[in-house]
């Protein structure tokens, strides 16, 4: 499982051509499936409501809520496409082949898992970060949302996932960020102990009575 830093999401983004960002950017945010991004489809885009239906394994649809930033950017992509909401900018004017259709310079269509992946290996390259795959952007969106919650059942829900035990490899975060706040607290623990007085009673007093 690997997650990537702010700073790391940063450099990707930098580096992707136009129309693989904002996929990409779904992806660290939504924590969805290659799968589910390709076939998100206009329809399944609620504005009204806020909310998205995800594609997702094995043909089971979800419907998930729509953060303001995920928002605004699908409102900024809706005019691209009648159909699919992720597409990229053709690059060339090209006819069809047996492997690729037709293109027209300038126009939209829709993205190829193999032209994402292709996209992404190389703005991670550039960025210089290895061994990161795009499925890693999953594993960062669910490792982001719990430790902003601690909530795995949240984060259950955002994946998609049907068993609450396919989601408990996410707790190994928690028990990092625990391992770290912990050693925090006995350095603050150490910095009061120079402070305390050495002689600590270590009984409360008896308390007086009566004849």
């Amino acid at each position: 499982m690997r997650e990537a830093s702010l700073d790391q999401e940063a450099a990707i983004f930098t580096s992707l051509k136009r129309g693989y960002d904002a996929a990409t950017f779904f992806a660290f945010r939504m924590g969805a499936r290659l799968e589910e991004l390709l076939n998100l489809d206009w329809p399944h885009v609620d504005f009204f409501n806020d909310r998205l239906t995800l594609d997702g394994k094995g043909d089971k649809k979800r419907t998930v809520p729509m953060p303001s930033d995920v928002r605004a950017l699908l409102w900024g992509l809706k005019d691209n496409h009648p159909v699919k909401v992720f597409t990229y900018v053709a690059a060339y004017t090209r006819r069809a082949t047996a492997n690729s259709p037709a293109t027209v310079r300038g126009r939209h269509y829709p993205l190829t898992a193999t032209g994402l992946q292709e996209a992404f290996g190389l703005a991670t390259a550039k960025a210089g970060i290895t061994a990161f795959r795009f499925h890693d952007t999953r594993d960062t969106a669910a490792s982001q949302l719990l430790r902003a919650t601690g909530n795995l059942r949240l984060v259950q829900k955002l994946l998609g996932h049907a068993k609450l035990t396919t989601t408990l490899k996410y707790a190994q975060v928690t028990d990092d960020d625990l391992a770290v706040t912990m050693e925090r607290t006995k350095a603050h623990r150490d910095e009061l102990v120079a402070k305390t007085p050495t002689e600590i009673p270590t009984e409360s007093p008896q308390k007086a009575t009566s004849d």
